[in-house]
């Protein structure tokens, strides 16, 4: 697993969010963290790639979160 699965997108800018991506040792949770806000309130989307397995080996099916910032 690595940062490429997941994209973070803000309204009010023109590239992506930077994140930093930890996943645990034993690789059922990954944490997102933010490293640059986005510019005002925002409304932000999360996109996670259909690359991802478990750790059985099944896919993702990939989806999408959105939220407004600040929340």
């Amino acid at each position: 697993m690595n940062a490429s699965a997941f994209e973070l997108r803000a309204d009010t800018e023109s590239e992506p969010l930077k994140l930093e991506v930890h996943v645990a040792e034993d690789q059922r949770q990954v944490e997102l963290v933010l490293v640059d806000a986005p510019r005002g309130p925002a409304r932000v989307t999360l996109d996670v790639a259909a690359t991802l397995t478990d750790v059985a080996g099944n896919a993702f099916a990939g989806t999408t979160w959105s939220w407004q910032l600040p929340i």
